[in-house]
């Protein structure tokens, strides 16, 4: 089929009509030191009693919980609340379908703003968007959800993902071409259509019989290039592309490693068009196990000077540190952050279901 990838094994190769039907489930289913530990609890405390962010320089801890291990495999699935929020969600698919959806077409409401919302879009499941300068972790964090050494996860030093990618739910390993990707009736990414065949080109979906996937999606994208003379290079807009994917996630994780904190002009751009989605933005800083105790408080000060100049909310970003794979921390001083926070990360993906039916409201 010339939709699907030359690369693929022979037994990974299909026709598109049973890709259909591999992609039907993807509607939505219904001990550190005293001194780190103060620091910790200084934290906690000041959180508690201004309800806000702390200061640059505090460090923070997102989760008080008891921490998980670093290499424990994620599970975030709620059977009975998701039957739940699907039966929700398809209601109020019913109310907007019969009752405001034809107001905006006798209005020509497209025209001022944006095409209707499809059914497709409206009841996918929870969409989750990974954006981040090249290298910063984002395809080794899917690897770590979804605990899957995939040979499509192409994770290398330099620049390796040079393409955007959905990671759904299927019940085998699946790979699928932008143009065929877009076709399935069953997924939401019609509208990618209108970036053009260039883009389609720089597009893929993969299924994974991962089940963090039963309840979310996650999108992998590629690196955001060093300066705006590299960003010629790409045949598409780049920031047009996440600013529609933005919009319609449900979850954005802006990555950024530890050691190069530097925001370069594409990816200003893309925060910029961010923006009007700023609820749904959390920042991750990534590889912090890789500096030591001493700069770390340094470094996360640089980043929320140098997001808050971006981004400009009333509020500060979110922000979760740690190293969001399997391996184990380099330096050990501030672990017991390390884990509250990669388990605050997976709490807040459990809760990303019901959340995504109150805002969709």
């Amino acid at each position: 089929m010339g939709y699907l990838s030359t690369a693929m094994d022979p037994a990974d190769k299909f026709p598109a009509s049973q890709a259909i039907g591999e992609f039907s489930d993807n509607m939505p289913p219904s001990n550190s030191s005293p001194t780190k530990s103060s620091t910790a609890r200084e934290v906690r405390s000041q959180r508690r009693s201004t309800g806000s962010a702390p200061p640059a320089g505090a460090m923070p801890s997102s989760f008080s919980a008891s921490a998980s291990s670093s290499s424990a495999p994620p599970n975030i699935r709620d059977p009975e609340a998701l039957g739940e929020e699907r039966q929700a969600m398809e209601e109020l698919w019913s109310l907007y379908s019969e009752s405001v959806l034809p107001t905006e077409e006798s209005c020509f409401f497209d025209h001022f703003r944006q095409k209707p919302i499809t059914v497709q879009e409206f009841l996918a499941k929870p969409q989750v968007l990974l954006l981040g300068q090249y290298s910063t972790g984002k395809t080794s964090m899917i690897k770590w959800l979804t605990a899957s050494e995939s040979v499509h996860f192409d994770v290398k030093p330099e620049m390796s993902t040079d393409k955007f990618m959905a990671v759904m739910h299927g019940s085998q390993q699946r790979l699928i071409l932008g143009n065929a990707a877009t076709c399935l009736q069953q997924a939401p990414y019609q509208g990618l259509s209108i970036f053009g065949s260039d883009f389609l080109q720089s597009f893929q979906a993969l299924s994974l019989q991962a089940d963090v996937l039963k309840d979310i999606t996650m999108v992998d994208t590629p690196g955001v290039l060093p300066n705006k003379r590299h960003s010629v290079e790409r045949n598409y807009n780049f920031a047009a592309v996440c600013e529609w994917m933005a919009e319609r996630a449900d979850l954005v994780f802006l990555m950024f490693d530890a050691h190069k904190l530097d925001i370069s002009d594409e990816f200003q751009t893309v925060m910029e068009a961010l923006r009007p989605h700023a609820d749904k933005v959390r920042c991750l800083l990534n590889k912090a196990d890789q500096i030591e105790a001493a700069h770390l408080l340094r470094v996360y000060g640089a980043l929320l000077w140098n997001v808050g100049k971006v981004l400009r909310t009333p509020e500060v970003t979110k922000v979760f540190i740690s190293s969001f794979w399997e391996k184990d921390y380099k330096f050990q001083d501030h672990r017991q952050l390390f884990d509250d926070d990669k388990k605050a990360v997976l709490e807040e993906l459990k809760g990303l279901p019901r959340a995504t039916v109150l805002r969709r409201t």
